[in-house]
């Protein structure tokens, strides 16, 4: 099932590696696009239960889809620096 999520904090090129990166690696999807400029990341999942396992890895990378609290604007700066140096 293609799927697009809405969420915050995505900034740069850099916040874009980092989600591909872990969504890739970490949970095997094949086809992750992500779009700093609406904030949407547009995957393809198999089922719901895949589909919310990519929210909980946003949200723990600090990409809510609600608003973000401190905690998650601050790691998603530092995963935004990590996608810079990749």
């Amino acid at each position: 099932m293609n799927t697009i999520l809405k969420v915050h904090n995505i900034k740069c090129h850099g916040c874009e590696a980092s989600i591909t990166d872990k969504l890739q690696k970490e949970l095997g999807l094949q086809k992750v696009e992500v779009d700093n400029v609406t904030g949407e990341v547009r995957f393809d999942a198999e089922d719901e239960a895949k589909v919310e396992a990519v929210k909980l890895a946003l949200s723990k990378m600090g990409y809510p889809e609600e608003d973000p609290t401190l905690v998650q604007t601050a790691k998603s700066y530092v995963n935004c620096m990590i996608g810079r140096t990749k």
